[in-house]
């Protein structure tokens, strides 16, 4: 499977819940406290590290996927 296929499949099974999410939260009702995850994610034997901006109450903020981990900038 191809990663433009991997993407398609995965916004096919969670884009509208995602998305849906966004526009709720959107409207200026986030929590006032949030927190950066970091999760290495293994698609055909690479490394790929998922950066998401969760609030307390467990909403995305913002979400990132990068092949490679810029170790300058690490803040953990």
């Amino acid at each position: 499977m191809s990663f433009a296929a991997a993407v398609a499949e995965w916004v096919a099974k969670f884009g509208l819940n995602f998305a849906f999410q966004l526009r709720r939260r959107s409207r200026g009702n986030f929590a006032d406290n949030w927190h950066l995850d970091e999760k290495v994610i293994s698609m055909k034997g690479k490394k790929y590290w998922l950066w998401r901006a969760v609030d307390t109450e467990g909403y995305i903020l913002d979400a990132l996927l990068q092949s490679r981990r810029n170790k300058g900038r690490h803040f953990g």
